[in-house]
């Protein structure tokens, strides 16, 4: 562990620069004049000796690296230096490698540099959990392995779906499964098929099932609209208002997109009765289905609230102890 923290103090806060073209950038820095130094390195980017551009750029990494530069801070700045830095000494000759080397900086230091601010982050995109700062990553940083970037391309499209959800439209839903139609495919499986049947879901809310024909057109490799026969006997169905039609298509299609929206309309039947015997009898019946559904749970205990009181709080826990791992507004 020692080691590790020396490591990473000595690419962070490495030895001085030995070129005299770096002698006042450095002095700069010690003085901390920081954005004279930065300008200064800058200068020096496009050298004629290339190695000197490398270095300069290096340098720079290390600069918008180090938090105790607060206000220039800025792990996607590094990261870009870093990588220019590692495509400059790519085209190096054997002289311009020995130079560098004198100074101790070859490209194992760079590409582990690199990997220091891909990993610094990554932790900040993790912390903050959200779309744009997986996205930010995934477009600003170099991943050593496809493995790598997919796990964070994975964690990207479980926020897509979470985002669109929260506006629950069809141009949102589509609007981001087109934009990571390839990664959802790929990577994020689950996601993928939620996409796809909020898609289809949407549209027809939106248009209504006479458009179906068009959504086919539109997304012709929609996985939903492969099943034929099951599409054309759930629009016989689309609009009755009777729970009991979907519950029998169900039993004819127990699985796949077309029992999944039949279970979406037999909920949305249970929600627009509003009594607490429809929706009681839809959470018995459905426990899997509202067993991540907090929504429901909170529009129960409403309805359940009007008709008994809120002191009815204990008996509604009571009843269904499964609220207790939902945070209702009691």
């Amino acid at each position: 562990m020692k080691t590790k923290l020396l490591l990473i103090a000595a690419l962070f806060l490495g030895a001085t620069p030995l070129f005299a073209q770096f002698k006042s950038a450095y002095k700069a820095l010690k003085k901390g004049e920081v954005e004279e130094a930065i300008t200064l390195f800058e200068a020096r980017i496009l050298d004629p000796k290339v190695y000197i551009g490398v270095e300069a750029e290096y340098q720079l990494a290390r600069i918008f690296a180090n938090p105790k530069y607060k206000e220039f801070f800025n792990l996607k700045q590094a990261f870009q230096y870093a990588k220019s830095a590692q495509r400059r000494y790519a085209t190096l000759d054997a002289k311009g490698i020995r130079k560098l080397q004198k100074n101790k900086l070859s490209h194992l230091e760079i590409e582990g540099l690199q990997l220091q601010l891909l990993q610094k982050a990554q932790a900040q995109a993790e912390k903050e959990n959200s779309y744009a700062a997986y996205q930010e990553l995934i477009e600003n940083f170099k991943f050593p392995s496809q493995s790598h970037r997919e796990h964070i391309e994975n964690a990207r499209n479980q926020r897509a779906w979470i985002l669109a959800q929260m506006t629950n439209d069809f141009r949102t839903y589509e609007r981001y499964f087109r934009k990571h139609q390839a990664s959802l495919d790929s990577v994020s499986p689950k996601e993928d098929s939620l996409f796809q049947m909020a898609l289809l879901d949407s549209y027809t809310q939106l248009y209504g099932w006479s458009s179906y024909s068009n959504f086919e057109e539109r997304f012709p490799k929609n996985k939903a609209i492969q099943n034929e026969q099951a599409a054309e006997d759930f629009i016989k169905i689309a609009n009755s208002t009777t729970i009991r039609d979907f519950e029998t298509y169900r039993l004819g299609y127990p699985k796949g997109y077309w029992s999944d929206l039949a279970y979406l309309y037999i909920y949305r039947l249970s929600m627009q009765k509003a009594d607490i015997f429809s929706l009681d009898a839809f959470a018995r019946k459905h426990k899997d289905y509202v067993a991540q559904k907090e929504s429901f749970w909170q529009f129960f205990w409403q309805v359940y609230k009007a008709a008994k009181g809120p002191e009815a709080k204990e008996e509604f826990l009571q009843n269904y102890p499964i609220t207790q791992n939902f945070k209702l507004n009691w």
